[in-house]
């Protein structure tokens, strides 16, 4: 199988792990949807909030926003997203 692999690869052959997952749709999917926001909204912002203490400022700036957008947080830990979903305001 790694012989075939490597050969696919060095041939340029074969699809790519994430055109795989954006060609079937599935992180899109329904069931997708309403396994992140369990995970997001029922387990991972209550431990959030109740373990990282985190001061926001700024959030009314965000009432203008329309459509699409980037935020990135100004340093690198595991904690970013994290920290980033349990402070941006709820989807309306």
């Amino acid at each position: 199988m790694r012989r075939r692999s490597r050969a696919l690869v060095s041939r340029g052959e074969g699809e790519s792990v994430e055109k795989q997952v954006f060609r079937t749709g599935w992180a899109r999917s329904y069931p997708a949807r309403v396994l992140r926001e369990v995970v997001q909204v029922g387990a991972l912002g209550p431990l959030t909030r109740r373990e990282v203490h985190v001061d926001v400022h700024g959030v009314e700036e965000l009432e203008e926003l329309r459509g699409p957008a980037v935020i990135v947080a100004n340093h690198a830990s595991h904690l970013d997203t994290a920290v980033l979903l349990t402070s941006l305001p709820a989807e309306r």
